[in-house]
């Protein structure tokens, strides 16, 4: 087993909450420990660059691993900026609140999963850029993209 310190814990109810993963934050720390130092949560391009790393990470190593069957989604947002909209079949919306669990209840991701997928992400940050040329982390990575096509996300 992995030393915890190189481990990040995602609580997979945080997919639920608009304030989840630290209100979208969560990887900050993380990034600028390593080899992100110049993050400046002001700045449109980190904050931008914060989201697209934390929406690629959850569908890529949390998501993937929840046992219930989930449909995730991307929003634009100050707060998380993914969330889930479906759980086993059924619209969160319709479901008691009781019904809103979601299996394990915390996943573990390897700080060097993470930052890999953060220089590949910023390796390829040009391709994030919408039609009007702003940044946008609704844009999904090829990688993202597969997954998604391939847990019947899409």
């Amino acid at each position: 087993m992995a030393d915890s310190s190189s481990l990040i814990e995602f609580q997979s109810e945080h997919l639920l909450s608009k304030w989840g993963f630290d209100d979208g934050d969560l990887l900050i720390p993380t990034l600028k420990n390593n080899g992100f130092p110049n993050i400046d949560t002001d700045n449109d391009f980190w904050i931008f660059f914060n989201r697209l790393v934390l929406c690629e990470v959850v569908e890529r190593f949390v998501c993937t691993q929840i046992e219930n069957q989930i449909k995730p989604y991307r929003c634009l947002s100050s707060h998380n900026p993914i969330r889930i909209y479906e759980i086993d079949g059924h619209h969160v919306s319709n479901l008691p609140i009781n019904d809103l669990i979601l299996r394990p209840w915390a996943i573990a991701v390897k700080k060097t999963q993470i930052i890999a997928t953060a220089k590949q992400l910023y390796q390829e940050r040009r391709q994030f850029k919408d039609s009007n040329g702003d940044w946008s982390y609704l844009i999904s990575s090829e990688v993202a993209k597969i997954t998604r096509v391939q847990q019947g996300w899409e």
